[in-house]
């Protein structure tokens, strides 16, 4: 039988299975909390380490590289087994990853990143959640628009060659003229 460890307990505790908490429990668990915050806004492993070792460190705290890489671990175990399994944890992190990039590219009026996250959390629900009645995203895609003025693309008549083109005008001069008349317009004709 595996002995019970602090990460256990912090676990019971999230989930409400125990009451209190050690002073060094509590402290370890507003460590892996800053963590968890750290893990959600940044991502990559290297970089949380690096910055939490640096926060820790700087705080006057003795706090190794070798402690921040364990502590890693341990926010992964902890908040991982709070959302039933890391999956779901990881999950979680892309979910609010899509949400925040959606966000600024409302804000900037990138419609094209924002048609990409749209697409990505609609496959994310569609893979990960088994929601199968999730739109499909080709339904949601605006149509690329493309503007030109060949006849081809447009699907119109080609226009013939220049030749051809400079020959069909030599006989249209060639043809009788209309005479034009002249009428002039006197005052008092509109009586």
């Amino acid at each position: 039988m595996r002995a019970i460890t602090d990460e256990d307990i912090l676990i019971g505790y999230l989930m409400g299975e125990h009451d209190k908490l050690t002073k060094s429990q509590e402290k370890m668990l507003d460590r892996l909390a800053a963590f968890d915050d750290a893990i959600r806004q940044y991502g990559n492993r290297n970089k949380v380490i690096r910055l939490m070792h640096g926060k820790y460190k700087h705080e006057g705290q003795p706090y190794t590289m070798r402690q921040a890489q364990m502590d890693y671990q341990s926010c992964q175990y902890v908040f991982g087994s709070t959302y039933r399994q890391n999956k779901q944890y990881l999950l979680q992190i892309l979910l609010d990853n899509i949400s925040e990039t959606r966000t600024v590219a409302k804000i900037t009026k990138n419609a094209t990143a924002m048609a990409s996250c749209d697409k990505n959390l609609l496959t994310m629900i569609k893979e990960f959640f088994g929601d199968k009645d999730v739109p499909d995203y080709a339904s949601l895609k605006i149509p690329d628009q493309v503007f030109t003025a060949d006849p081809k693309a447009l699907g119109m008549a080609q226009l013939p060659d220049d030749e051809k083109l400079m020959a069909e005008l030599e006989k249209l001069r060639q043809l009788p003229q209309r005479k034009t008349i002249e009428i002039e317009y006197q005052e008092g004709d509109d009586e």
